[in-house]
């Protein structure tokens, strides 16, 4: 919760795939990736970007966390094509 908030379940999981990378937990990030596959039959949350305009591969390649870095491209290739808040491929 911020500022007495609940926030949607979708920036929800969100932030919490962003703080999964950024700690290099592979595998709750898949299963939160999963999840949204299921509920929503597309890729979206692996698409997204942190407040701060950076991807979840990004970060990956950023830590390097290759093993996330490789996890992501194979789920949803397009990952590649997002931009950072600077437009970096």
């Amino acid at each position: 919760m911020r500022g007495g908030s609940v926030l949607p379940p979708a920036q929800a999981n969100m932030e919490m795939l962003h703080d999964l990378v950024s700690k290099d937990q592979l595998a709750g990030m898949q299963q939160v990736l999963e999840k949204d596959l299921q509920a929503t039959k597309g890729r979206s949350l692996a698409l997204c970007k942190d407040q701060s305009g950076v991807g979840l591969l990004h970060k990956a390649v950023y830590n390097d966390y290759q093993d996330i870095a490789q996890f992501l491209v194979a789920f949803n290739p397009a990952i590649v094509h997002v931009k950072d808040k600077v437009r970096r491929p």
